[in-house]
């Protein structure tokens, strides 16, 4: 009892952190260095409700110089529950005096999807580190920047957040340069790298991944940060096409968490590399039949991949059998337009109206609703179902009355299947002098726009005629005189077979051998012309 605290403290340190947890427990008298170290283990354990009651209980009844340091510790519970649990934190009353203080603030407000303000956070936090580093002498330049390093990282990750992929990775290098000591830092970064990289720059990131690998890492960050980089490193090893390594790292991250989806994922995509479409299905079938909770997201990937291969039918009844999507605009929207392409026109108008029939049961004329109605209408009249179409247009005309373009549609609809109704509707369209069109038709036909141009008047058909006998002569071409050859004498008839070849001349006798020279290194290799003449 006497010594529980050093006992739980040693633990701690060693990172036996359920054993630390449990020696604290287990001790009769809860003192107040106990109570401080009880949050120090809770919050590495990730219990953050119980350590922020912890803390909360230290606060109230300490009195003494460490308030700063507990009120900071108590502002990093409370952005660790904004950050990796997403819940609503309270108003503490923390007082942001320091940059530990700020730059939790700042965390909390990144958990809250507050970017704009977080960046101003951190960038106060910056100022408030440097002035209070500044004050001992002994640092140098660098010493300071490598303070500074891990408000720079946050800032970077903000930047990336909000679009800003070229300012957050030129922060994310020079981190990387100063060689920071903080293993937990470098392992976030080389792995936001990584992130901004993906399947480009393949070289750097395989350099980076190994920033992640460092020893000690897995006490630095949180479970959800480690799994990030986890997760990371098996999409880089299925770009990289090491598919061994990939699936190892999927089966592994299945194994933490079996009903993650992420893993399946990695591993069916890794098989879509691998041209095993059917494979990857079925994996992702089986996990569906044993998650129902994620079954949705799965069949939309297993749609998806029914559409890679072209297969539009099979992807269309998957989608249908998602029966808590069938109603939604997007989800019509894309059955609509897979059975339009398939031709099938009679299954597009069925989605339309089974989507049309739970609005009206669950959210009768909301937008959505009559929405849905208008388009089932433009698509029934582009493909000639013009009865139906004017059943919807009708249907939303008497919702609003005053809308003159649904009437303008109905009246067009009409005109094309009973002239006497589209007459009477007509009736319902406002007149032309209640419509206040301002158009100054002589400065519309002057326009530049205006494609309309009237012709020139004719000409009188006597002045083109011509007197009677009166012949026109064509003019005639001058013909360019050939150019004769230097010899040529025109006394003497030209050859007639003067454009055939020599050979092919009646007259062409062959050519005329002269006498026989002795032909050196014509005859067997060594051979003289005198020996092959006796030959």
């Amino acid at each position: 009892d006497i010594i529980a605290f050093e006992k739980a403290y040693c633990e701690y340190r060693l990172n036996k952190i359920e054993n630390a947890l449990k020696t604290i427990e287990n001790s009769p008298q809860k003192t107040d260095k106990l109570k401080e170290l009880q949050g120090q283990v809770l919050y590495r354990l990730e219990r953050y409700e119980d350590c922020l009651s912890v803390y909360r209980d230290i606060i109230r009844n300490s009195q003494d110089d460490y308030d700063e340091e507990r009120q900071t510790n108590l502002s990093a519970v409370v952005a660790a529950m904004s950050l990796w649990e997403k819940k609503p934190t309270e108003d503490y009353g923390l007082q942001e005096t320091s940059y530990e203080l700020c730059f939790n603030a700042a965390c909390d407000l990144i958990g809250q999807g507050k970017l704009n303000e977080a960046l101003a956070k951190l960038r106060e936090a910056e100022q408030l580190c440097r002035e209070s580093i500044s004050e001992d002498s002994d640092l140098t330049e660098e010493d300071i920047e490598s303070e500074l390093a891990i408000i720079r990282g946050q800032m970077a990750y903000v930047k990336q957040l909000q679009g800003s992929v070229d300012d957050a990775l030129q922060l994310y290098n020079q981190i990387i340069k100063l060689k920071p000591t903080d293993v937990g830092l470098l392992a976030v970064v080389a792995n936001n790298i990584i992130t901004i990289n993906k399947d480009q720059n393949v070289f750097d990131s395989k350099k980076k991944v190994k920033l992640t690998n460092a020893e000690g890492v897995e006490h630095k960050l949180s479970r959800k940060q480690l799994q990030a980089i986890d997760f990371n490193k098996a999409l880089l090893s299925m770009h990289t096409n090491q598919a061994e390594q990939c699936r190892k790292l999927a089966t592994a991250l299945q194994n933490q968490k079996p009903e993650h989806l992420l893993p399946v994922l990695i591993q069916a995509a890794q098989l879509c590399r691998e041209k095993q479409h059917t494979k990857a299905i079925e994996l992702l079938q089986e996990f569906a039949d044993q998650h129902p909770a994620v079954a949705t997201q799965i069949k939309l990937t297993m749609a998806q991949l029914k559409l890679a291969q072209g297969n539009v039918t099979k992807a269309c009844i998957i989608m249908k059998s998602i029966k808590e999507l069938e109603h939604k605009p997007g989800m019509v929207s894309a059955l609509v337009t897979m059975h339009s392409h398939d031709e099938d026109i009679d299954s597009a108008i069925e989605v339309f109206n089974q989507a049309i029939s739970w609005y009206q049961e669950n959210q009768p004329n909301s937008p959505a609703h009559l929405s849905l109605i208008r388009e089932a209408a433009n698509f029934k009249l582009k493909h000639g179902r013009k009865k139906e179409a004017i059943n919807d247009l009708e249907q939303i005309w008497k919702q609003n009355p005053k809308d003159i373009h649904t009437l303008a549609q109905l009246i067009s609809a009409y005109s094309l299947v009973d002239a006497n109704k589209a007459k009477i509707l007509s009736k319902h369209l406002p007149s032309s002098d209640t419509m206040h069109l301002k158009v100054d038709v002589d400065a519309l036909e002057n326009s530049a726009g205006v494609t309309f141009i009237r012709k020139k008047p004719a000409k009188v058909a006597g002045e083109q005629t011509k007197e009677q006998g009166q012949v026109e002569l064509k003019k005639k071409k001058k013909k360019k005189k050939g150019k004769l050859p230097k010899n040529y004498d025109p006394k003497v008839t030209p050859d007639p077979e003067r454009w055939l070849p020599m050979r092919e001349r009646s007259y062409y006798r062959g050519k005329k051998k002269g006498k026989k020279k002795e032909q050196i290194g014509k005859g067997t290799q060594g051979a003289t012309s005198a020996a092959a003449a006796e030959l």
